[in-house]
C-alpha cells in the first residue's frame, strides 16, 4: 500500500512538472502546446486571466482534474514498477509515459469521450503531447523513486 501512495505522490509531482513545462514553453514561445481555449489565457496572460473570476475557476477546476488524473496514473505506475523492478526509473518512466500517451489519446480517452481526436491532432501537436506524456512518466518515476528512498 505504501508503494502505491508513494507513486500517487510521484504522479502529483509529475503532473505539476508537466504544468510548469507547458507554462514555461508557452510563455517563452518555444512550445505552443494547444490547450482548451479557456486555459490558454491562463498560461499566456496569467495575471490578467486570474483577475477574472470565471477564468480562475476554470483554471482551478482544470488543474484539479489534471492533478487527480496524475495521481491516478501514478497509481498505475506503481503496478508497472512492481512488474519491472530491475528497470531504471528513468527508462521505465519514459516507457510508461509513451504507453500512457497511446492509451489515453487513442484508446481510453476515446472510450470515455475525453480525447476527441487528439491522437490525430494538428501538425506538431501530437508530438508535443507525446513529449508531455513522456515527461510526465519520467518525472513520476523519478519522484516516486526519490520518495521511496527517503521513506526507507
Amino acid at each position: 500500500m505504501t508503494s502505491t501512495i508513494n507513486a500517487m505522490l510521484g504522479g502529483l509531482i509529475g503532473g505539476a512538472i508537466v504544468t510548469a513545462v507547458i507554462a514555461a514553453g508557452r510563455q517563452s514561445g518555444l512550445a505552443d502546446i494547444a490547450l482548451p481555449e479557456e486555459e490558454e489565457a491562463l498560461f499566456d496572460r496569467p495575471s490578467q486571466a486570474l483577475s477574472r473570476r470565471h477564468d480562475a475557476r476554470v483554471w482551478a477546476s482544470s488543474q484539479g482534474n489534471h492533478l487527480l488524473a496524475a495521481a491516478g496514473f501514478g497509481q498505475a505506475y506503481s503496478v508497472v514498477r512492481e512488474r519491472f523492478p530491475a528497470v531504471s526509473p528513468a527508462l521505465l518512466g519514459a516507457g510508461f509515459g509513451a504507453l500512457l500517451h497511446v492509451v489515453t489519446s487513442a484508446g481510453l480517452g476515446h472510450a470515455v469521450g475525453i480525447a476527441h481526436g487528439r491522437f490525430r491532432a494538428p501538425e506538431g501537436q501530437a508530438g508535443k503531447r507525446f513529449g508531455m506524456h513522456v515527461i510526465f512518466g519520467v518525472a513520476t518515476a523519478l519522484a516516486t523513486d526519490m520518495i521511496e528512498r527517503r521513506r526507507r
